[in-house]
């Protein structure tokens, strides 16, 4: 699969090296053609090359004289003095044994434990992560057959997913208990730090990252992964944290699979049919709350091409072709929301926010920011055909028919919600063609 293996700015124009494979040299490729062309590479390489620090490849586990005296405050349950130790020997050179580390998770979530002792788990933990990477953390998550049950961890579950779902369920049932809903959120904060860090440092070689591994074998039955980061999360009551650690953890996901590692159209079908079957407003929580703009807009067109569209008289043979402006504006802008077994004006509301939705993530997703000479400049990836149509104000116009249309309708406080998001694709529109013309 393409990939990015550098970013560079010479004379104020901002340019990509492109990869086709790892053998092959990088040509170097204008931002605005990678913007048109490949713009989930583009989200990609953004996401994985923040700012972060290069980790020591000589670290190692720690002797054998620091084990023992920590193991046995542990064994013990003797833990701040175990903690205490751990912080004491852990530095860029040393990380804890598997056993450790386990042991320091499980300490974050037990509710027999003082809650300082939990936070100084999680926050050695962190220090771990932050000062050797993800080495220390390789082989902690265990599901397979062992001959010594010492290797499998945690026990009780036949994979990571149905353990990360029972997680998450239980914020549910603690969601009174602050101090218990604190404990699981560290935990899976701290779940979802390692393997954030881990796809950084491996980003060109993500077949041996840790969440990968975790994946379903064949990485095209996912029905059990995207079931414990969006049933289980989105179906209930749930705090915010709760919801971004999924949405994070998602993210990785998504990535993994815009790398070729995970099949996108397997992930994206799942992730489709499962989001149809929250409510309404839970299914737009979640796209609210998705953070790849590229695949938001692909679960969207899908819903869209699911609406009535046919109200499209001149410009059908656009419905089958790809996501662009143009097809937002022309196709989707002019489509009829089905009822099904909503009533007319929560399927009006949903479908006008999958309208502003997927107009926003859209043009986030062909556009970067790129600082110019002190100012703040829009690169985007639009081509010839949407220019024009931002150009003509297309967009704008049909909105106008839109809230004629939508002064209509009987929707009670729906309405001020759909008219609401109206304004903003209004607003949205006009953002569009302000950077447009400034070129």
């Amino acid at each position: 699969m393409a990939y990015i293996s550098d970013r560079k700015e010479e004379e104020g124009n901002l340019y990509f090296l492109l990869c086709e494979t790892e053998e092959t040299e990088g040509v170097r490729k204008e931002a605005e053609e990678m913007l048109k062309v490949y713009p989930e590479i583009v989200e990609s390489y953004e996401k994985l090359n923040k700012s972060i620090k290069t980790f020591s490849t000589n670290s190692k586990i720690m002797p054998n004289t620091y084990q023992s005296l920590i193991e046995n405050c542990l064994d013990e349950e003797h833990y701040t003095a175990a903690l205490d130790l751990l912080d004491s020997f852990q530095n860029e050179q040393f990380y804890p044994p598997k056993l450790h580390i386990r042991k320091m998770m499980e300490i974050i979530v037990n509710p027999k434990v003082d809650k300082d002792i939990n936070f100084k788990s999680y926050k050695i933990l962190q220090h771990v992560l932050y000062t050797t990477g993800s080495i220390a953390f390789e082989n902690i998550w265990n599901f397979e057959n062992h001959s010594d049950p010492e290797e499998v961890w945690p026990v009780g579950y036949d994979s990571f997913w149905a353990f990360i779902k029972d997680k998450f369920n239980s914020l549910t049932q603690n969601i009174d208990d602050n101090d218990q809903s604190t404990r699981i959120l560290l935990f899976l904060e701290q779940i979802v730090n390692v393997f954030e860090i881990d796809m950084r440092i491996k980003q060109r070689k993500f077949f041996s990252s840790i969440l990968l591994r975790l994946v379903t074998r064949s990485r095209t039955n996912l029905r059990i992964v995207i079931d414990s980061l969006i049933t289980s999360v989105f179906s209930k009551e749930i705090p915010m944290e709760a919801i971004r650690l999924s949405q994070r953890l998602l993210d990785q996901i998504i990535i993994l699979s815009y790398a070729g590692h995970i099949c996108r159209d397997s992930l994206k079908n799942e992730m489709y049919l499962q989001i149809n079957l929250l409510e309404p407003s839970r299914m737009i929580s979640f796209l609210q709350t998705l953070l790849s703009n590229t695949f938001k807009y692909q679960l969207i067109e899908k819903a869209l091409l699911d609406s009535d569209l046919s109200n499209i008289k001149k410009e059908k043979k656009l419905i089958l072709s790809s996501l662009s402006l143009v097809k937002i504006t022309k196709i989707f802008l002019y489509s009829i929301p089905y009822t099904r077994n909503l009533t007319e004006p929560v399927a009006i509301w949903r479908h006008i926010f999958f309208l502003s939705s997927i107009l926003q993530s859209y043009v986030n997703a062909k556009t970067l920011r790129q600082e110019k000479q002190g100012k703040v400049v829009i690169v985007h990836g639009l081509d010839d055909e949407e220019m024009d149509v931002v150009a003509d104000d297309l967009i704008s116009k049909r909105l106008k028919e839109l809230k004629k249309w939508l002064k209509q309708k009987d929707m009670g406080d729906l309405k001020d919600r759909s008219e609401l998001l109206l304004e903003m694709m209004d607003a949205d529109a006009k953002q569009i063609k302000i950077f447009v013309d400034e070129e």
